[in-house]
């Protein structure tokens, strides 16, 4: 996908990019939580690791590998999806 599409994307669409991105669907809390489980295990993910998440979103799988204690970079194409994700997740072992 052409970059400047993306970005185009997420700013006219930032209001429902929970919606957007199927978060708000019933089963999807647990389909994510079996997602960051498997992630975690597979990348032994765990306290002491420095992780890059590549593509962060709104930070809904951010906060769960923030779980881990590991230290976390996140990054988006979008400024305005990482705005949201650092009012979920950003703190102590986030950046």
């Amino acid at each position: 996908m052409d970059k400047d599409k993306e970005i185009i994307h997420w700013k006219r669409n930032v209001n429902k990019a929970e919606e957007v991105l199927g978060y708000t669907s019933k089963t999807m809390p647990l389909r994510q939580k079996r997602r960051i489980e498997l992630f975690m295990d597979i990348a032994d993910i765990r306290e002491g690791k420095d992780i890059l998440e590549i593509g962060c979103g709104t930070g809904n799988f951010t906060k769960g590998l923030a779980e881990s204690k590991a230290h976390i970079i996140a990054i988006d194409l979008s400024e305005e999806l990482v705005d949201l994700a650092k009012d979920k997740t950003f703190g102590n072992n986030v950046e």
